[in-house]
């Protein structure tokens, strides 16, 4: 029998410091239309690829939603079955929920997002418009469009002439990218959207840096003023930070940690942490890029890349009231992403001083490569079911094909 807990109750608990997740297991345009504030987003078909890093620990708190409490019985079951012992239904579901009072938020990462319409407003981010800044390319004015999505989003297409520095490599590499331009150079941010531009140019407006501007709505506001995008932008290498590049990534470090309140953890206290993942939720983060990551972190972190990390909060810290730990290779990356989660109203909120090099001068080994972790019973899927190679599919077409991934996906 499926443990159901009340619209009443399920407030009453986002309302206190416990311990819980409220996992939404529909789909992401289903959740992107109406979802309840701090629900976290993972669809039923991607419970077993997801839950192991999203809920660690098997006795956490669960609560489950759907609109009407049907998927979300399933969804238990699935769960009860990969071992997690303590999950409970919303009763009736969404709908429900709404039906007695209570308030649901639309979009996706709404707690990222909130926040840096809120920072533009009450720390005046400056932003130019797409017709502008097309105004301004035309006319050969001194520019650097600094691209803050990841390099996958950006290689698809990008804003003409733009280059990759993904959020949370920004601060630590803009005085090396920007050290040789004129005075009178502007600098451009930009993201799909946003939210990344307006957490990117705010970044530079905190480093002192002047004559910088967010693009408003990114290259969808690009796109709906008539432009055209460049496709497979190739401008994505990140200069290595030179002396004074990283001192001054390091002094800002050092103001936004007190500024911020972000704390530091020695590399005793982090593995001692480490050694209790699986009885103490806590959610250890490597925020660097991913060829540093893969030549070697330590183990235990998984890799969320900086900008991405503070566009998705909700999808980071599943289960409410925990702490994270973020990591870099020193102190600098990992206390950027910390002040933002700081800012963004987390409490338990950490960087491992020295990251990966003090880990490993103390000794303690670094693990290399991506970190990957197998889909929960996949093994035990794979002797139930009969694999076909492609040629044989072919030379014997059944009389339906079922494609089990988003119709995004199919089309």
């Amino acid at each position: 029998m499926v443990n159901t807990i009340s619209a009443k109750d399920l407030s009453t608990l986002l309302q206190g410091k416990s311990r819980f997740a409220l996992i939404d297991v529909r789909e992401a345009g289903e959740y992107n239309s109406s979802h309840i504030a701090d629900s976290s987003l993972i669809p039923r078909r991607e419970l077993e690829f997801r839950m192991d890093v999203s809920a660690p620990v098997k006795g956490e708190q669960l609560v489950i939603c759907d609109d009407d409490g049907r998927r979300a019985a399933l969804a238990a079951a699935t769960l009860a079955h990969m071992g997690y012992s303590n999950v409970s239904v919303l009763d009736r579901g969404i709908n429900q929920w709404s039906t007695e009072g209570y308030p649901t938020e639309w979009g996706s990462n709404v707690i990222s997002k909130d926040f840096g319409e809120r920072m533009e407003v009450e720390h005046h981010v400056p932003e130019i418009e797409a017709t502008e800044l097309h105004e301004r390319i035309e006319r050969g004015d001194k520019l650097v469009i600094l691209d803050t999505r990841t390099p996958e989003e950006y290689q698809r297409f990008c804003i003409p002439g733009g280059r990759s520095v993904p959020g949370g490599e920004l601060a630590l590499r803009v005085t090396d990218i920007t050290k040789d331009l004129d005075e009178d150079t502007t600098i451009i941010i930009n993201c799909a959207g946003r939210t990344r531009s307006v957490i990117g140019t705010r970044v530079l407006q905190r480093m002192g840096l002047t004559n910088i501007y967010g693009l408003k709505n990114g290259t969808s506001g690009w796109l709906l003023a008539g432009y055209e995008l460049e496709t497979g932008g190739d401008r994505l290498d990140l200069p290595e930070p030179s002396s004074q590049g990283l001192a001054a990534a390091e002094d800002y470090a050092a103001r936004l940690a007190e500024e911020d309140g972000v704390r530091y953890l020695d590399v005793g206290t982090v593995q001692s942490m480490l050694d209790e993942r699986e009885q103490k939720t806590c959610y250890f983060v490597d925020v660097r890029t991913a060829e540093e990551y893969a030549a070697g972190h330590i183990p235990g972190f998984r890799w969320f890349p900086g900008g991405q990390v503070v566009q998705r909060s909700d999808d980071v810290l599943v289960v409410k009231n925990c702490p994270v730990i973020f990591c870099c290779d020193g102190r600098a990356r990992a206390t950027f992403i910390a002040s933002w989660y700081r800012q963004f109203g987390f409490e338990e909120v950490y960087a491992v001083d020295g990251g990966t090099t003090a880990w490993a001068s103390s000794g303690r080994p670094l693990e290399t490569g991506s970190g990957g972790v197998s889909p929960t019973g996949l093994e035990e899927a794979r002797g139930q079911v009969k694999l076909l190679s492609p040629q044989e599919l072919d030379a014997d077409r059944p009389a339906s094909i079922i494609f089990v991934e988003a119709s995004s996906d199919f089309s």
